[in-house]
């Protein structure tokens, strides 16, 4: 029995003897994930981030209301993407 066959045993696909793993995988989901995390690590390099929470901290004094604007950022960046 191949490696791919153990895999996707292992993990509950029940796929025909002619799928093999990368078959399995959901590649338009990978290639987002990828662009997020360049993306994010770009502006982490170039210090966007680290002014950004400056900003955000010097208006936002309560831990609650930092929560609360957090949770609402989150929201709205959910239905845009």
């Amino acid at each position: 029995m191949g490696a791919d066959r153990r895999i996707a045993r292992a993990v509950g696909c029940h796929a025909g003897p002619d799928v093999t793993f990368p078959a399995l995988v959901h590649w338009p989901t990978i290639q987002t994930l990828l662009g997020l995390l360049i993306l994010t690590k770009g502006l982490e390099s170039c210090g966007a981030l680290l002014l950004l929470s400056a900003r955000i901290a010097t208006h936002i004094r309560n831990e609650r209301t930092l929560a609360l604007f957090l949770m609402a950022l989150s929201v709205i960046l959910a239905m845009i993407m």
